[in-house]
């Protein structure tokens, strides 16, 4: 697989809004399953990695409140 165009087609599909997406690579990818799969594979691993950013204050916050005794 070529990794210069794998990385080139997931730096422009990030930008592409979610619902656009599978048209979007079906044409990018054309009739390469290998390099349709690894898109997916490394979108859906970005979309994860996105949501434990975005939420990550709230589960520190949590995680703080769980394992610190606080003085009564």
């Amino acid at each position: 697989m070529d990794n210069e165009r794998l990385d080139a087609l997931f730096a422009e599909a990030v930008t592409v809004p979610p619902a656009e997406r599978a048209r979007w690579m079906d044409a990018h990818c054309g009739d390469d399953a290998e390099l349709h799969q690894e898109l997916e594979r490394l979108l859906a691993a970005d979309a994860i990695a996105e949501g434990v950013l975005e939420h990550a204050p709230e589960l520190l916050a949590d995680n703080m409140a769980d394992t610190v005794d606080m003085p009564q």
